[in-house]
């Protein structure tokens, strides 16, 4: 069967566009983006949006110790999603395995690291994070004093970048 010239155009321009997406996905985002710019032009074109992320946050008295904590607990996540065949074809790829540096996909490293990551982001725009913790510690005092940790050094820090 061969693709309609609309549908053509609709596939390529998600392709130019960087990323996963499909015919479905890529319409229903264009008709929101229309619906607003037939509304209230005016307001879509000079206020900006909110930009919020949901990123892995790995956190040790190094990187190399921040990503030792965490491999167990990925390569069994990894495990997981794979053998769930969590990866769909119109989604974002999944990471599935360490071919990839956790550099690119988590915030790591020590909290200074990590603040500095989350800095640089709000810097580029980014207004709010939330965060999947792969690190944490067995113990349940471990873990209290870890998330205490994550809120001290990391989360109040990150907050007040904001105001």
């Amino acid at each position: 069967m061969t693709a309609t010239i609309s549908e053509r155009i609709v596939e390529r321009t998600a392709g130019w566009l960087g990323r996963k997406t499909g015919r479905r996905s890529f319409l229903a985002k264009t008709a929101v983006v229309g619906s607003v710019l037939a509304v209230n032009p005016l307001r879509f074109l000079l206020r900006p949006g909110t930009a919020y992320a949901s990123r892995s946050l790995i956190v040790g008295a190094s990187k190399e110790a921040a990503r030792a904590a965490a491999r167990g607990y990925l390569e069994r996540t990894f495990a997981m999603y794979r053998s769930w065949e969590m990866q769909e074809p119109t989604m974002v790829p999944l990471q599935l395995d360490f071919d990839t540096s956790l550099d690119d996909w988590t915030i790591n490293g020590t909290p200074r690291d990590c603040l500095e990551t989350i800095a640089r982001a709000r810097e580029h725009g980014l207004d709010g994070i939330g965060f999947t913790i792969y690190s944490l510690p067995r113990e349940v005092k471990a873990r209290i004093e870890y998330l205490r940790m994550i809120a001290d050094e990391i989360v109040r820090p990150a907050a007040a970048l904001g105001r």
